[in-house]
């Protein structure tokens, strides 16, 4: 009887680590999701925007799957929604001052951008 019960408590230790690891895994993403914004900052302050687009599409991908019904992430979709329209505009203002020939702007951004790439 000793032995049937040990073998119980083995499966239901092997259970709890298992929740427990999908816990940490959620847990993770959850952070990474959360980081998002502040990723993007950064993104943009270099005109990455098609990191930024992306970024924001995983984002939502994650909210949509793995994410769904996180109680903490309920405005998160609203804002990443309000972030593409932010990261559109900026390449719309980005591609008229090119098209303008005001780039030397962006020549300032870009060696900017390449010494926090180097730091």
């Amino acid at each position: 009887q000793r032995l049937v019960g040990h073998a119980l408590r083995v499966s239901q230790l092997r259970r709890r680590r298992r929740n427990m690891e999908e816990l940490h895994r959620l847990l993770t993403v959850v952070a990474e999701v959360r980081q998002t914004q502040h990723s993007l900052q950064a993104l943009l302050a270099c005109s990455d925007f098609v990191a930024a687009l992306d970024m924001i599409a995983d984002a939502r991908q994650l909210l949509a799957t793995e994410l769904r019904g996180v109680a903490s992430l309920r405005n998160t979709s609203a804002q990443l929604a309000e972030m593409h329209t932010v990261v559109l505009r900026m390449m719309s203002s980005e591609f008229v001052a090119l098209a303008m020939g005001r780039d030397g702007l962006l020549a300032d951004i870009s060696g900017a951008c390449g010494e926090l790439g180097r730091a």
